[in-house]
Protein backbone atom coordinates (compact mmCIF):
# COMPACT_ATOMS: atom_id res chain seq x y z
CA UNK A 1 0.00 0.00 0.00
CA UNK A 2 2.73 2.83 0.83
CA UNK A 3 4.81 1.50 -2.07
CA UNK A 4 1.84 2.35 -4.60
CA UNK A 5 1.29 5.44 -2.83
CA UNK A 6 4.65 6.65 -3.27
CA UNK A 7 4.54 5.59 -6.72
CA UNK A 8 1.41 7.69 -7.46
CA UNK A 9 3.24 10.69 -5.66
CA UNK A 10 6.06 10.23 -7.80
CA UNK A 11 3.96 10.37 -10.91
CA UNK A 12 2.51 13.34 -9.97
CA UNK A 13 5.71 15.15 -9.12
CA UNK A 14 6.42 14.29 -13.30
CA UNK A 15 3.16 15.18 -14.70
CA UNK A 16 3.18 18.06 -12.66
CA UNK A 17 6.80 18.72 -14.20
CA UNK A 18 5.91 18.00 -17.24
CA UNK A 19 3.34 21.05 -16.87
CA UNK A 20 6.61 23.18 -16.04
CA UNK A 21 8.34 22.80 -18.80
CA UNK A 22 5.04 23.11 -21.03
CA UNK A 23 4.66 26.92 -19.16
CA UNK A 24 8.72 27.88 -19.12
CA UNK A 25 8.18 27.06 -23.00
CA UNK A 26 5.46 29.55 -22.92
CA UNK A 27 6.86 31.85 -21.00
CA UNK A 28 9.91 31.90 -23.26
CA UNK A 29 7.86 32.17 -26.73
CA UNK A 30 6.56 35.15 -24.88
CA UNK A 31 9.55 37.07 -23.69
CA UNK A 32 11.04 36.59 -27.21
CA UNK A 33 8.58 37.86 -29.04
CA UNK A 34 8.18 40.85 -26.64
CA UNK A 35 12.03 41.32 -27.33
CA UNK A 36 11.90 42.83 -30.00
CA UNK A 37 9.50 46.15 -29.53
CA UNK A 38 10.90 46.60 -26.12
CA UNK A 39 13.00 49.85 -26.32
CA UNK A 40 16.56 49.65 -24.65
CA UNK A 41 17.90 52.76 -22.99
CA UNK A 42 20.82 53.97 -24.75
CA UNK A 43 24.02 53.64 -22.64
CA UNK A 44 23.92 57.03 -21.65
CA UNK A 45 20.41 56.98 -20.20
CA UNK A 46 21.92 53.81 -17.85
CA UNK A 47 21.51 54.07 -14.05
CA UNK A 48 23.63 53.04 -11.54
CA UNK A 49 22.43 49.71 -10.55
CA UNK A 50 24.74 49.51 -8.06
CA UNK A 51 23.63 52.88 -6.18
CA UNK A 52 19.99 51.42 -6.99
CA UNK A 53 19.99 47.76 -5.78
CA UNK A 54 22.04 49.75 -2.48
CA UNK A 55 18.68 51.77 -2.26
CA UNK A 56 16.36 49.25 -2.71
CA UNK A 57 18.00 47.15 0.24
CA UNK A 58 18.00 49.96 2.24
CA UNK A 59 14.24 50.32 1.59
CA UNK A 60 13.39 47.00 2.30
CA UNK A 61 15.84 45.64 5.28
CA UNK A 62 15.19 49.55 6.89
CA UNK A 63 13.04 48.47 10.25
CA UNK A 64 10.98 51.63 9.69
CA UNK A 65 10.22 50.86 6.16
CA UNK A 66 9.28 47.67 4.71
CA UNK A 67 11.29 45.24 7.34
CA UNK A 68 8.49 43.68 9.15
CA UNK A 69 6.57 42.97 5.52
CA UNK A 70 9.66 40.83 4.11
CA UNK A 71 9.87 39.42 7.37
CA UNK A 72 6.25 38.20 7.10
CA UNK A 73 6.69 37.10 3.47
CA UNK A 74 9.58 34.83 4.50
CA UNK A 75 7.91 32.93 7.61
CA UNK A 76 4.82 32.70 5.40
CA UNK A 77 7.08 30.61 3.02
CA UNK A 78 8.42 28.99 5.78
CA UNK A 79 5.01 27.61 7.48
CA UNK A 80 2.86 27.08 4.54
CA UNK A 81 5.35 24.91 3.04
CA UNK A 82 5.50 22.65 6.19
CA UNK A 83 1.61 22.13 6.37
CA UNK A 84 1.29 21.52 2.40
CA UNK A 85 4.76 18.91 2.49
CA UNK A 86 3.32 17.04 5.63
CA UNK A 87 -0.32 17.38 5.70
CA UNK A 88 -0.71 14.21 3.04
CA UNK A 89 1.46 11.95 4.44
CA UNK A 90 -0.58 12.85 7.64
CA UNK A 91 -4.14 12.28 5.90
CA UNK A 92 -2.38 8.72 4.81
CA UNK A 93 -0.97 7.72 7.76
CA UNK A 94 -4.47 8.01 9.75
CA UNK A 95 -5.70 5.85 7.14
CA UNK A 96 -7.11 7.97 4.79
CA UNK A 97 -7.51 6.42 1.04
CA UNK A 98 -4.74 8.18 -1.11
CA UNK A 99 -7.73 9.09 -3.22
CA UNK A 100 -9.78 10.59 -0.75
CA UNK A 101 -6.29 12.59 0.45
CA UNK A 102 -6.19 13.87 -3.06
CA UNK A 103 -9.45 15.15 -2.59
CA UNK A 104 -9.06 16.99 0.08
CA UNK A 105 -5.76 18.63 -1.84
CA UNK A 106 -8.46 19.59 -4.53
CA UNK A 107 -10.97 20.97 -2.18
CA UNK A 108 -8.06 23.31 -0.93
CA UNK A 109 -7.27 24.07 -4.41
CA UNK A 110 -11.03 24.70 -5.24
CA UNK A 111 -11.30 26.60 -1.96
CA UNK A 112 -8.21 28.86 -3.45
CA UNK A 113 -10.10 29.36 -6.52
CA UNK A 114 -11.79 32.09 -4.17
CA UNK A 115 -8.72 33.35 -2.65
CA UNK A 116 -7.36 35.51 -5.17
CA UNK A 117 -10.74 37.34 -5.24
CA UNK A 118 -11.57 37.80 -2.03
CA UNK A 119 -8.00 38.59 -1.19
CA UNK A 120 -7.85 41.22 -4.14
CA UNK A 121 -11.23 42.70 -2.59
CA UNK A 122 -9.48 43.07 0.85
CA UNK A 123 -6.45 44.39 -0.13
CA UNK A 124 -7.97 46.88 -2.13
CA UNK A 125 -10.40 47.91 0.02
CA UNK A 126 -8.00 47.76 3.35
CA UNK A 127 -3.99 48.09 2.42
CA UNK A 128 -2.75 47.47 5.43
CA UNK A 129 -0.68 44.82 7.20
CA UNK A 130 -3.29 44.63 9.41
CA UNK A 131 -5.44 42.99 6.42
CA UNK A 132 -2.83 40.76 5.69
CA UNK A 133 -2.21 39.67 9.64
CA UNK A 134 -6.24 38.53 9.51
CA UNK A 135 -5.58 36.24 6.61
CA UNK A 136 -2.69 34.74 8.36
CA UNK A 137 -4.02 34.60 11.91
CA UNK A 138 -7.29 32.34 10.11
CA UNK A 139 -4.00 30.24 8.25
CA UNK A 140 -2.91 29.68 11.67
CA UNK A 141 -6.38 28.40 13.13
CA UNK A 142 -6.92 26.21 10.47
CA UNK A 143 -3.06 25.01 10.69
CA UNK A 144 -3.70 24.15 14.59
CA UNK A 145 -6.78 21.59 13.21
CA UNK A 146 -4.42 18.60 12.98
CA UNK A 147 -4.40 19.14 16.76
CA UNK A 148 -7.89 18.10 17.82
CA UNK A 149 -7.00 14.66 15.81
CA UNK A 150 -10.58 15.03 14.06
CA UNK A 151 -10.22 14.76 10.67
CA UNK A 152 -13.46 17.12 10.16
CA UNK A 153 -11.36 19.75 11.91
CA UNK A 154 -8.15 18.72 10.07
CA UNK A 155 -10.68 19.22 6.81
CA UNK A 156 -12.03 22.46 7.79
CA UNK A 157 -8.65 23.74 8.85
CA UNK A 158 -7.06 23.08 5.38
CA UNK A 159 -9.92 24.60 3.39
CA UNK A 160 -9.78 27.41 5.48
CA UNK A 161 -6.18 28.13 4.40
CA UNK A 162 -6.90 27.48 0.92
CA UNK A 163 -9.66 30.18 1.60
CA UNK A 164 -7.44 32.80 2.71
CA UNK A 165 -3.78 32.03 3.32
CA UNK A 166 -2.84 30.02 0.09
CA UNK A 167 -2.40 32.65 -2.43
CA UNK A 168 -3.85 35.93 -0.55
CA UNK A 169 -0.20 36.38 0.93
CA UNK A 170 1.53 36.41 -2.04
CA UNK A 171 -1.17 39.12 -3.50
CA UNK A 172 -1.32 41.02 -0.60
CA UNK A 173 2.63 41.31 -0.04
CA UNK A 174 2.52 42.01 -3.61
CA UNK A 175 -0.09 44.78 -3.61
CA UNK A 176 1.36 46.41 -0.69
CA UNK A 177 4.71 46.54 -2.41
CA UNK A 178 3.39 48.38 -4.87
CA UNK A 179 1.46 50.86 -2.99
CA UNK A 180 4.69 51.64 -0.93
CA UNK A 181 8.12 51.17 -3.07
CA UNK A 182 8.85 53.64 -6.14
CA UNK A 183 7.96 52.91 -9.47
CA UNK A 184 11.50 52.40 -10.68
CA UNK A 185 12.26 50.52 -7.54
CA UNK A 186 9.27 47.83 -7.46
CA UNK A 187 10.78 45.21 -10.29
CA UNK A 188 14.36 44.65 -8.13
CA UNK A 189 11.98 45.18 -4.52
CA UNK A 190 9.50 42.35 -5.78
CA UNK A 191 12.08 40.12 -6.54
CA UNK A 192 13.96 40.46 -3.09
CA UNK A 193 10.99 39.81 -1.36
CA UNK A 194 10.61 36.57 -3.15
CA UNK A 195 13.54 35.55 -2.81
CA UNK A 196 12.95 35.89 0.87
CA UNK A 197 10.00 33.76 0.49
CA UNK A 198 11.63 30.89 -1.19
CA UNK A 199 14.73 31.63 2.02
CA UNK A 200 11.57 30.39 3.71
CA UNK A 201 9.99 27.81 1.43
CA UNK A 202 13.54 26.14 1.65
CA UNK A 203 14.52 26.14 5.21
CA UNK A 204 11.08 25.18 6.17
CA UNK A 205 10.54 21.67 4.81
CA UNK A 206 13.81 20.79 6.77
CA UNK A 207 12.81 21.73 9.74
CA UNK A 208 10.01 20.26 9.25
CA UNK A 209 11.20 17.11 8.76
CA UNK A 210 13.04 17.55 12.13
CA UNK A 211 10.29 17.86 14.15
CA UNK A 212 8.27 15.41 12.01
CA UNK A 213 11.16 12.79 12.95
CA UNK A 214 11.52 14.00 16.86
CA UNK A 215 7.81 14.46 17.81
CA UNK A 216 5.66 13.03 14.56
CA UNK A 217 3.85 13.85 12.03
CA UNK A 218 0.87 15.37 13.58
CA UNK A 219 3.08 17.39 15.44
CA UNK A 220 4.77 18.24 12.29
CA UNK A 221 2.10 19.72 10.47
CA UNK A 222 1.08 21.74 13.15
CA UNK A 223 4.12 23.17 13.93
CA UNK A 224 3.55 25.22 10.73
CA UNK A 225 0.80 27.03 13.00
CA UNK A 226 3.68 28.23 14.73
CA UNK A 227 5.50 30.26 11.85
CA UNK A 228 2.73 31.15 10.18
CA UNK A 229 1.52 32.89 13.87
CA UNK A 230 5.26 34.63 13.65
CA UNK A 231 4.31 36.18 9.77
CA UNK A 232 1.16 37.46 11.18
CA UNK A 233 2.64 39.10 14.25
CA UNK A 234 5.31 40.52 11.89
CA UNK A 235 2.46 41.74 9.32
CA UNK A 236 0.78 43.44 12.73
CA UNK A 237 3.89 45.01 13.14
CA UNK A 238 4.10 46.00 9.06
CA UNK A 239 0.00 47.69 10.03
CA UNK A 240 1.54 49.58 12.68
CA UNK A 241 4.46 51.29 11.17
CA UNK A 242 2.51 52.06 8.21
CA UNK A 243 -0.37 53.95 11.08
CA UNK A 244 2.56 55.99 12.49
CA UNK A 245 4.28 56.97 8.96
CA UNK A 246 0.30 58.31 7.70
CA UNK A 247 0.13 59.92 11.18
CA UNK A 248 3.73 61.70 10.99
CA UNK A 249 2.39 62.78 7.13
CA UNK A 250 -1.23 64.05 8.18
CA UNK A 251 -1.36 67.74 7.23
CA UNK A 252 -1.21 70.13 10.67
CA UNK A 253 -4.76 71.37 11.12
CA UNK A 254 -4.72 74.43 13.17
Amino acid sequence: MILHTCKGWRYAWVIMGVFGVIAALGFEFVVTRERGVVKRPAPTESKPWDQESNHVYRLLLNPNKLLFLIASYFFFGWGYIIYFTYLIPYLVNQGIPSLYAGLIWSGIGFAGLFNGWIGGKAIDRWPSGYTLASGLTLGTIGACGVITDNMFFTVLGATTIGLVSFITPPLMTTALLRRHVPHHAYAPSLSIATAFFASGQIIGPIVGGLIVEQYGLPFGVASSAIFMAIAAALAVLYGQQQRKLEIRDLPIRS
